[in-house]
């Protein structure tokens, strides 16, 4: 079946008619002089003027008192373009370099950080009394998460290893993503993870005589590859693709890792437990405070983990980890002064187990309360009093706490994906990119709709509603067990293939059906479903070891670009749930 046309857009959407759109709904909370003034650059072809200008206003609105929704609404047009790809001035290329750039000035920092650390952990006499109190007791908090390493731990945490969704060193096309490439090779490891690799393949026999039956071996390479993902529409996100054998132990480490820290009440897969305090610190200013960190994963150094994690521990990481990085496919190599990188698979428990250390101590020491204490990677919430120990502290292990985006007075938080300004989430709908097909206009509508500030944004929906040719329409839905109040539009990928609409435009979709003697939805609805490949030629001993692994059937994955389209007519229920857009005017 070929790939299906799902472009259905008469016009595409440009990004100076969304913010147009978005200005002319959002204008009343907005300063006359200021809303006419982004208008006229707009209008006179001068986009980027007016993106610095509504820069300008957010600062200014800001530092100063101003209202609620004036704030809501400059935040809200400012995410139409900060992390949009297709914001003027920027490029594929220059987003690269940026990142690039941005990772090696990480490296520089990181290598100071070793050589001061590295003095340091021989002379604590050296330092202030305070800071050798916070390292003595991060030291105590840590060896009490990670707990020993012996025998018994290895063998957990090679009874939780495994491989995860993306891409490996030895990766050639976007089809080896999928499980049972990962288990049948080729593989790949670094040299100082091939004493583990034997250990970690007896444990697992089955796999270790597949491997020999069909005459796999693994390749050595010296580290990763480096490379980027989107991030903003200025910079790119460093990531590093793992050498195969290598992801899978390291599977193994975060998983042990993560269930260590679940016992001292960090959950590494809920964000929402760091919410609760930090909205009660946007309504009272002295209960919780909070804390931002620039680059915070690219500063966690060599030293830095020596000096706070048990021996054996850092013996461990230090072995599964890749030391070396490659920017050009293996023809040059450089050493890492970073720890781990992004992509390496126990990079976030590593970091929240030294972040959570470190804030718990200085709370202790501070002699706060440790009621309000969240960690979350580097999303920190703590205590005020804590909070200028724990500066201090963070800059002594050589991360860099951005004072402009970290909360300890005032009522506004940050952290975790939302933005509590007296005990409210006026966290904007960011567009990450202008919509190139329906489903996109589809996200990005329903995202509008359900803003978390409650702004009626009908120019801006009826818009986007005229740029699709044939919309599809159908009732807001949520996911099984999720609470409304915890769900919004573009978080859960089925719902986003169709504008929302509300139970009285479902009406005229209605009608009684016989055979369900009942009334049921005349409605169209757009599904994706991974096409599955042909398993034919597979060995079957290592079809059933991915089985055993996790692998559904012979899906290729669920990113997979093998779509196909298909409908569905029949819901015997609207939900008449809480809404906000007026459709008779679309």
């Amino acid at each position: 079946m070929a790939k299906p046309n799902r472009t259905n857009l008469k016009n595409r959407p440009r990004l100076d008619n969304i913010i147009i759109q978005g200005l002319i709904d959002l204008g009343h909370h907005l300063p006359e002089e200021a809303r006419r003034e982004i208008i006229f650059l707009i209008t006179s072809d001068r986009l980027g003027d007016a993106l610095a200008y509504i820069d300008l206003k957010l600062d200014q609105a800001e530092s100063a008192s101003v209202g609620f929704l004036e704030l809501a609404a400059w935040r809200q047009l400012n995410a139409f373009y900060k992390k949009n790809v297709d914001s003027p001035g920027t490029t594929a290329q220059g987003r690269k370099d940026a990142a690039i750039a941005k990772f090696l000035e990480s490296e520089v920092t990181c290598r100071e950080t070793n050589e001061r650390l590295s003095f340091y952990s021989k002379e604590l006499g050296w330092l202030s009394n305070d800071i050798q109190h916070v390292v003595s007791r991060t030291r105590d908090i840590i060896e009490d998460i990670v707990g020993p390493l012996g025998h018994i731990q290895l063998f957990k945490i090679a009874a939780s290893a495994g491989f995860g969704p993306g891409f490996t060193f030895s990766s050639t096309e976007p089809a080896h993503r999928n499980l049972y490439y990962k288990v049948k090779g080729p593989h790949s490891v670094t040299r100082e993870a091939v004493p583990y690799v034997k250990f970690f393949l007896n444990h697992c026999e089955p796999w270790k005589q597949a491997l020999v039956t069909e005459g796999c071996t693994y390749d050595i390479v010296d580290g990763n590859r480096l490379t980027t993902v989107a991030k903003t529409a200025v910079v790119d996100r460093t990531i590093a693709i793992e050498p195969s054998l290598n992801v899978y132990m390291q599977k193994g480490v975060d998983s042990y890792l993560s269930k260590r820290l679940r016992r001292h009440g960090v959950t590494l897969d809920d964000q929402e437990r760091n919410h609760g305090p930090a909205k009660l610190g946007s309504s009272v200013p002295l209960e919780a405070a909070t804390v931002d960190l620039s680059s915070a994963s690219d500063c966690v150094s060599i030293e830095v983990v020596r000096m706070l994690f048990p021996r054996e521990w850092f013996v461990l990481l230090d072995d599964l980890r890749s030391k070396n990085y490659t920017l050009d496919k293996g023809i040059t190599w450089h050493t890492y002064e970073k720890f781990s990188s992004m992509g390496n698979a126990f990079t976030f428990p590593v970091e929240s187990i030294l972040f959570y250390a470190i804030a718990k101590a200085c709370t202790i020491l501070a002699g706060e309360e440790l009621t309000n204490l969240r960690v979350y990677g580097d999303d920190i919430v703590v205590a005020p009093g804590a909070y200028a120990l724990l500066v201090e502290a963070l800059q002594f292990f050589g991360f860099s706490v951005n004072l402009d985006k970290s909360f300890v007075f005032g009522y506004f938080r940050e952290t975790c994906g939302s933005d509590f300004y007296q005990g409210v989430d006026l966290r904007p709908v960011y567009v990450k990119s202008v919509p190139s097909n329906d489903q996109e206009v589809y996200n990005l509508y329903n995202r509008l709709v359900w803003n978390r500030v409650g702004f009626q944004l009908h120019s801006l929906c009826r818009y986007l509603f005229g740029c699709v040719d044939k919309p599809l329409w159908g009732p807001p839905h949520l996911p099984p067990g999720k609470k409304f109040w915890k769900w919004y539009a573009g978080k859960a990928v089925q719902t986003d293939h169709y504008l929302h609409a509300d139970p009285s435009y479902g009406e005229r979709f209605a009608y009684y059906d016989n055979d369900l003697q009942c009334k049921v939805w005349r409605l169209q609805l757009l599904r994706f479903i991974p096409l599955k490949e042909d398993t034919s030629s597979w060995n079957m001993q290592f079809r059933y070891l991915a089985f055993l692994l996790g692998m559904q059937s012979g899906k290729v994955d669920s990113n997979s670009r093998f779509r196909r389209l298909v409908t569905y007519e029949k819901i015997t229920y609207w939900p008449d749930m809480p809404w906000r857009p007026y459709l008779d005017d679309l």
